[in-house]
């Protein structure tokens, strides 16, 4: 909003993402009282450049570092790899704990790389899972689970090799789809919740991440689902939780 925009009297203001913008709000104040607010815009390639400045952000980075670095959060006795899918057994474990909801979708790019067995603090989590994603419940009704099971199959050879660029991710290709109490099963033509065969008139639930909600591969969860976005931790947070309280440090 270049200049902001007034709602009720209140000034409702937006300088967009990446630090493309700073913003700057105006007040006058007379008598205890706010008598005008004026907001706009600078751009932010506009400012002159200060010879101090990367040595800045370069300082700045690495004091974040550090500090994460220090912020000790698990012992894992045994690594978490990508190879083996124990990474991903992890994730879908912790979605489970945290929910208690025994179905879930995950893809594998999410991981960007092993956790090593040992010591294992924030920095290590903010490397292996920066996305910006937040735990989500989906409810959907048999029909409904049913068709996005066949979205899932029929996109899965596009959506593993998908350079994914936005709504939070920070990796780069999507990945496989992976399933945790859900099945495809194309040989039989069965779909599968728990072991047993999807009723079209049954309610089903799920729990995945909000960022598949906006993906445009399987529209069903947009478009019909009763989606719970949990917005209280990000993902690695709440993996952190999982791991501090599955292998505690000694």
């Amino acid at each position: 909003l270049e200049k902001g925009e007034m709602l009720n009297n209140t000034l409702i203001t937006a300088a967009g993402k990446w630090g493309r913008y700073i913003g700057k709000i105006s007040l006058t104040i007379e008598n205890h009282k706010v008598v005008s607010k004026v907001a706009r815009l600078v751009t932010t390639s506009d400012l002159p450049d200060e010879d101090t400045d990367i040595a800045e952000i370069q300082g700045l980075q690495d004091a974040g570092l550090e500090q994460l670095r220090a912020a000790k959060v698990a012992y894992l006795p045994k690594p978490l790899l990508r190879a083996d899918n124990s990474f991903m057994d992890a994730l879908f474990a912790m979605l489970v704990q945290k929910t208690v909801i025994k179905a879930a979708l995950l893809s594998t790019g999410l991981v960007l790389g092993d956790l090593p067995a040992g010591e294992v603090t924030k920095a290590d989590l903010l490397a292996l899972l920066p996305h910006q994603m937040y735990v989500m419940q989906t409810i959907l009704t048999g029909k409904e689970l049913k068709r996005l099971l066949q979205e899932i199959h029929k996109n899965a050879e596009f959506v593993s090799a998908f350079a994914m660029v936005g709504l939070g991710f920070r990796g780069k290709l999507v990945g496989d789809i992976q399933l945790c109490e859900m099945a495809i099963d194309i040989h039989k033509g069965q779909l599968t919740y728990q072991n047993q065969l999807i009723d079209d008139n049954k309610q089903y639930q799920f729990v995945s991440l909000d960022y598949y909600k906006y993906l445009p591969f399987f529209p069903t969860i947009d478009l019909v689902g009763e989606n719970k976005i949990m917005m209280q931790k990000m993902l690695r947070e709440d993996f952190a939780d999982y791991l501090a309280q599955n292998f505690p440090i000694k």
